[in-house]
This record gives structure tokens, C-alpha cells and sequence, in this order.
């Protein structure tokens, strides 16, 4: 609705309005990408339990159920017996993309809208004072751009700046997930420094790489969150070229003023109604404005321009349109073939080959103590000597077994 002052107009006179529409458009970096107090953006959804348990809960509609057995019996008693568990369906617990489908999903839409210009909100939650959730929102929008950008300095800035634990073991668990490093955390609260461990070591490996493998997460290990990011938008886009293409059309309705700081100022609409202490307002809104009608990004004001003036209507974006989301299949094996093996040199593998074998000598024997080679043993490896009941009963042991003879003949292979 647009109002503008009373305007007098004599009768019989005729007078044309031209109402000019400041249409907008968003895509939503959502609440489940971000901890509370952090500004790093998140791959994952973090894994959520629902309050006092899972249930089980039966269907009201007992009429639909007796036509489904009739109907499709095998079908019906599965429906009933077998609980479904949405991750296990590729879809996440809040039915939300993973982070890294938005970042895609951005850049899409600035490859097929060459008019529009980007700015990135950051929004935070009423979880801290005004000044810290200002200070918050900024760094999260920020290290949200830095993903887009490709800038890997920033990202680890922002995340220095303000960061979780629970951050660490998110990115393990994807980690683990979508490449097969053994460092899923135990407890994805709080990683332990040999799972931190393993995921340096792993990524070393995979990158070559040679960031520090102490178990602590520090700005080499930040870095190599952002590498490993990077590298699956790259598999996402179709690989570094593709990507790099798509980077090309990121434009910002002001270069200087890439990220604006909202704080808490402008929760949305009735989230206080989800009892979450408004935890969906933690999030960074990615806005694109078609010139010349575009916020002023560099006014103190820019904030009540774009949510409290009302002076833009936005559009909600179907990222899933923008750049269909994939499958959890690690990304090493997109480039995994398989090829015959060579064939064996002549004569390796036929059945009259002659396989020969000894058993070398392990040191000098002792007619008194016939055991006394495993007294070695047994010093570093206790618990794995004699049967306990042996070893504590004070008995002696069984007489030990005669040495084998070394084995030569014809011995079939395969």
C-alpha cells in the first residue's frame, strides 16, 4: 500500500499516477547454520533431539488404514511397524538444505539475474546485549561472504573474532560424513583433541597439506574448514572453473558496504511465538535489489530503509529451483574409477608351484623354562599371555608343543 500527502486537484481534472513498486528479493542462510554466539556459518544442520524423547503416534484416521490393508497389505503393516527417520531420506532434521546449497544457490541467481546486486543482513538473536548481537551479526554476515567470495583470510578473521566449540565438532561430523575421515566426534559438543587429531591428519592427507596435527583448533585448522568448503562447492558447481564462473557474477549494491549489521532490530514477524528465545532471528539474509531502486547500504538508516519503512517487498527465493540440492555421497568418490588389474607374470598362480615356508627360530630355547621365550611378551603386553587361570593359579604351565617341521611339496594356490 502506498500513501502520499493530500493532493488537490480541481474538478474535471484528469491526473495519471505512476506508482513505482520496489520489489526485492531473499535467500535465507537460516538459523540452524549458526551457534548461538558464533559467527561461523555452518555445513551442516546441527543434529537436534526433540525434548523428553521421540515418540510414537498413531494415525487418527482408522478408516484410511483399514482401505490401505485391504488395498496394499505389505505396504500398510510397513507404514505402521517401521518408525521413519528423515535423515535417513536425505532430508535434514528441520527439512533444510545444508549450508553450502545456499552459498550455490546465491550465486545461481545472480548468473541468471544480471540486473540484481546483492547485500548480505546479518540478524542475531535476543540471546546477548545490544551492542555484542550488533557486533555478532556484522562477523556473521561477513564470514558468509567470505564463503561466497572465495576469500579464505576473512573467513578465518570471523571466526577468530567470535566462535563455539560446537563449531568444531559440526565440521567433523561433516567431515566424517560426506568424505569418510574417521573424526566423527563422540560428543559433537565438545570434539576431543584426538578427534581434532585425526581430522588434521585426514586432511593433510586428502589436501597435501601440512597444517599442524596437535589437536587443537587453531587459525591453520579454521583454514582448513574453509578448503574443505571450498572444494565441495567446487564438486557442487561442477568443479574450480565452474565455480570460478559463477563467482563472476557477484555484484553488491555497494562495493564498500558488502555486509550490513542489523543486531537484534529486526526480528521476524512472531518469533518469539516458538518459545526458542527467538532463535530464528540468528541468521543472514541474502537480499538482492534490481537498480536503480536499491537501498542506500552506506546510510545510518539502511536498516529502517529495508525492514521498518516497508519501502521494499520481498520475494522468498526456492533455492532448490535455483541449484538442486545433492546427495551425502563423499566427494572423493566423484573422481574414484575402477580398472583391471595387469595380468600376473607367467607362472604366478599355477597349481603345480612349489610353496615353501619355515618358521625361523625366535631365540634361544631353555630346556628348564620351555616358555621363557615369552617372558618379552608378556612385560608389554600382560593381559595377553597365559589363560588366567594359568597365570594365577600358581600352577605350572602345559608342556609347550613340538616345533614344525619346515613344510616343501606342491601346494595348490588360488
Amino acid at each position: 500500500m502506498i500513501r502520499v500527502k493530500a493532493l488537490d486537484v480541481a474538478a474535471g481534472q484528469r491526473v495519471q499516477f505512476a506508482a513505482l513498486t520496489r520489489e526485492a528479493s531473499r535467500l535465507e542462510v537460516e538459523d540452524a547454520f549458526f551457534n548461538t554466539g558464533s559467527a561461523m556459518m555452518l555445513p551442516d544442520v546441527p543434529g537436534q533431539e526433540t525434548p523428553g524423547g521421540s515418540k510414537n503416534l498413531e494415525f487418527s484416521n482408522n478408516e484410511m488404514w483399514a482401505a490401505l490393508h485391504v488395498a496394499h497389505p505389505e505396504f500398510a503393516i510397513i507404514m505402521r511397524t517401521t518408525a521413519f527417520d528423515p535423515s535417513a531420506h536425505g532430508v535434514d532434521d528441520d527439512g533444510r538444505a545444508d549450508g553450502l546449497h545456499v552459498i550455490l544457490a546465491v550465486l545461481r541467481f545472480l548468473e541468471q539475474n544480471s540486473a540484481h546486486k546483492l547485500v548480505a543482513a546479518g540478524h542475531a538473536d535476543r540471546a546477548g546485549d545490544d551492542a555484542f548481537n550488533l557486533r555478532l551479526s556484522g562477523a556473521r554476515a561477513r564470514n558468509v561472504v567470505a564463503v561466497l567470495e572465495g576469500r579464505r583470510a576473512e573467513f578465518v578473521d570471523s571466526c577468530v573474532l567470535l566462535h563455539a566449540a560446537e563449531d568444531d565438532g559440526i565440521v567433523l561430523h561433516y567431515a566424517a560424513r560426506t568424505r569418510g575421515w574417521m573424526c566423527d566426534p563422540a560428543d559433537p559438543s565438545r570434539p576431543t583433541p584426538d578427534e581434532i587429531r585425526i581430522f588434521q591428519q585426514s586432511f593433510n592427507a586428502d589436501f597435501g597439506a601440512k597444517i599442524a596435527t596437535d589437536g587443537a583448533v587453531g587459525n591453520e585448522t579454521r583454514g582448513a574448514y574453509f578448503d574443505l568448503y571450498q572444494s565441495d562447492l567446487e564438486a557442487r558447481a561442477g568443479g574450480r572453473e565452474a565455480l570460478r564462473a559463477l563467482r563472476s557474477h557477484l555484484r553488491f549494491v555497494d562495493p564498500a558496504h558488502k555486509v550490513l549489521a542489523c543486531g537484534e532490530r529486526f526480528p521476524i514477524e512472531n518469533a518469539e511465538a516458538d518459545g526458542l528465545r527467538s532463535q530464528r532471528n540468528r541468521r543472514v539474509e541474502m537480499l538482492f535489489f534490481a537498480p536503480p531502486r536499491v537501498p542506500n547500504v552506506a546510510a545510518p538508516d539502511a536498516g529502517e530503509q529495508i525492514y521498518r519503512r516497508r519501502l521494499f517487498e520481498f520475494t522468498a527465493l526456492d533455492r532448490d529451483a535455483l541449484s538442486p540440492a545433492v546427495g551425502d555421497v563423499p566427494i572423493a568418490a566423484a573422481t574414484l574409477t575402477i580398472s583391471p588389474a595387469p595380468p600376473p607374470p607367467p607362472g604366478i598362480g599355477d597349481a603345480n608351484d612349489t610353496f615353501t615356508t619355515s618358521l625361523p627360530n625366535a631365540g634361544k630355547s631353555n630346556p628348564k623354562a620351555p616358555w621363557a621365550f615369552l617372558s618379552a611378551f608378556e612385560q608389554y603386553h600382560p593381559d595377553e599371555g597365559a589363560e588366567p587361570s594359568v597365570r594365577n593359579s600358581g600352577r605350572s604351565r602345559p608342556p609347550p608343543p613340538a616345533p614344525l617341521p619346515p613344510v616343501s611339496g606342491p601346494t595348490p594356490l588360488g
